[in-house]
């Protein structure tokens, strides 16, 4: 393995060992009283009727406002997928691999 290889390695380790503790950040933040608080505002402005997504689109709408609703829905979209995706940095385990 070249210099280069680990350098490269090194970095993409280091890039995943951030994002795993982004994650936990994000998710002990929201899950936190004053988190689950930020979370119902920004729902309740941003298009989500408690847990549910309300649809941007209405018959009649112009695109560009639906865009628009689209794109202030993003940030919500990003938090959850923080909060609930796991990023698998290893193989799971089958149970014919623990026989």
């Amino acid at each position: 393995m070249t210099k280069q290889n680990r350098e490269a390695d090194n970095k993409v380790l280091e890039r995943k060992q951030r994002d795993e503790q982004l994650r936990l950040d994000y998710k002990l933040f929201f899950q936190s009283d004053r988190g689950k608080k930020i979370m119902d505002d920004l729902k309740q402005r941003f298009g989500w009727t408690g847990e549910i997504e309300r649809a941007s689109a209405v018959v009649g709408m112009r695109n560009e406002e639906v865009w628009l609703r689209e794109g202030m829905k993003q940030p919500i979209r990003h938090i959850l997928s923080m909060m609930t995706l796991e990023q698998d940095t290893q193989p799971k385990a089958t149970e014919a691999q623990h026989e």
